[in-house]
């Protein structure tokens, strides 16, 4: 009789980059966000125009840090272990993003109540664009680390 196997193979994942990355990623996306909202108080013409971008991109960063740790790092060290270091981080984050939209209703029907759907689409609308980013950009950083070595040759 024939067996059918699965290798169910489980990569190794390395802590500290994978910490530095978790933090880096984030950051890397929020902290220009936060400079162009300090600069944006010094200009007369167009502060504007500049704080719309600053307010996206360090709010998101206020915004999805608990989602972002609470769903992604799971996420994260599943797609690690089960793909390796190369797995599609970016497409692992999104995926976490969307399961987590019927927690995040109910949540919101318990702590809004009316505007529950308000609060979901707008939960929704910012993490589809930067739960992918955020998830993709932590595998580059993560590999960046593992090519030189670690973090002694950074």
């Amino acid at each position: 009789m024939t067996e059918i196997t699965v290798d169910k193979v489980r990569h190794e994942v390395q802590i500290i980059p994978f910490i530095v990355a978790l933090i880096a990623a984030p950051a890397i996306t929020g902290a220009p966000g936060i400079a162009v909202g300090f600069a944006a108080d010094h200009f007369e013409f167009g502060a504007f125009v500049l704080i719309i971008p600053a307010i996206i991109l360090s709010g998101a960063l206020f915004i999805g840090a608990v989602p972002y740790l609470v769903i992604g790092v799971p996420g994260l060290i599943y797609a690690l272990r089960r793909k390796g270091r190369h797995a599609p981080t970016g497409a692992f984050a999104f995926l976490g993003h969307v399961a987590s939209i019927p927690a995040i209703f109910g949540l919101a029907l318990v702590l809004e109540g009316r505007d529950a759907f308000g609060f979901t689409f707008f939960y929704l609308a910012f993490g589809c664009v930067f739960a992918p980013l955020w998830g993709w950009l932590f595998g580059k950083i993560y590999n960046s680390i593992l090519d030189r070595g670690g973090l002694a040759h950074v």
